[in-house]
């Protein structure tokens, strides 16, 4: 990444994300001093005022001077050269000036960023990222970002849409869906819910289905089958792309990354059954925070 422009003062950094807004203060080596949650509305103008509203919080709240300038990730396909929120349709909008609005709003120099990429952002200056590995956080969904020599390698603006990519179906032969339905973390609890209808608690996800795969009880067998296609499925992915850009580490961030050492024993083993040489994989070290030191880092490092 860039050289750093700018230490004097803490770093407000804006996460956006398909249910809520995060705002955290962060110093220039990472460490979180305090954080703030919205919710997210639908649209760009109110997101953009939802944004405003949070800043303007953190700035009455915080007893610190916060940096001069603000990078704010949103999900969905984004422009950053041009700071458009290209399309999101979880939080709807299409061809939307974020940058600018919110240049606008805030009063303040603002870069607006794919929410994957800054969370490779974020992992490669403050937490597990060495600094040429794909990120690959899954949570809701799967997306992805690569970082070659600590910067993003993105030559179009669709690169990394990885869980979009059709995938067979392991729960019905003969079709086909998009990666992220057979293996994101929701997609987990929604193919266990589909197999055992209302079983799980409301509002259950991967972390849920992974402990019943361990408890050996009622629903055991079915989450086992779950999980071990899922992650058959996923290793077959990464194993496609280490064949087009080498065996470089992967590191999984979001929901699913918080099971941690026995899903990257799990993985490692299935790659092993299908690459000469397999990626070593990682786990984010630095969780849900990782996107929004993202964009801190890029606060930090870019000047715009």
């Amino acid at each position: 990444m860039m050289k750093v422009m700018d230490t004097s003062s803490f770093i407000c950094g804006i996460d956006v994300g398909g249910t809520s807004i995060k705002a955290i203060v962060a110093d220039s080596a990472g460490n979180v001093h305090s954080t703030w949650n919205a919710p997210t509305p639908r649209g760009g103008a109110a997101v953009v005022r939802a944004i405003t509203e949070l800043v303007d919080t953190v700035r009455t709240e915080t007893a610190v001077p916060l940096h001069s300038r603000i990078c704010v990730d949103v999900p969905g396909i984004v422009d950053e050269k041009s700071g458009t929120a290209v399309l999101a349709v979880n939080v709807g909008w299409e061809n939307y000036p974020m940058r600018d609005q919110l240049t606008e709003s805030l009063q303040m120099p603002t870069y607006v960023m794919q929410d994957a990429r800054a969370g490779a952002y974020g992992e490669a200056r403050f937490g597990a990222a060495p600094a040429t590995c794909i990120y690959l956080p899954i949570g809701t969904g799967i997306a992805s970002a690569i970082l070659i020599d600590g910067e993003i390698f993105s030559p179009h603006l669709w690169t990394g849409e990885v869980g979009q990519v059709p995938t067979p179906d392991p729960d019905h032969p003969g079709e086909r869906v998009a990666l992220e339905k057979i293996c994101s973390a929701r997609a987990f609890a929604a193919r266990f819910e589909e197999i055992k209808p209302q079983f799980l608690p409301a509002g259950a996800g991967a972390n849920e289905v992974f402990r019943l795969r361990e408890s050996g009880g009622e629903g055991s067998e079915e989450a086992r089958y779950v999980i071990e296609s899922g992650l058959a499925a996923l290793a077959d992915a990464i194993a496609g792309w280490s064949a087009l850009v080498g065996p470089i580490p992967v590191v999984i961030g979001g929901g699913l990354g918080k099971e941690g050492a026995p899903l990257v024993a799990e993985l490692t083993a299935l790659l092993a059954e299908r690459c000469y040489t397999p990626s070593p994989i990682l786990t984010a070290s630095r969780g849900s925070l990782s996107q929004a030191l993202g964009t801190v880092a890029v606060a930090l490092d870019k000047d715009f």
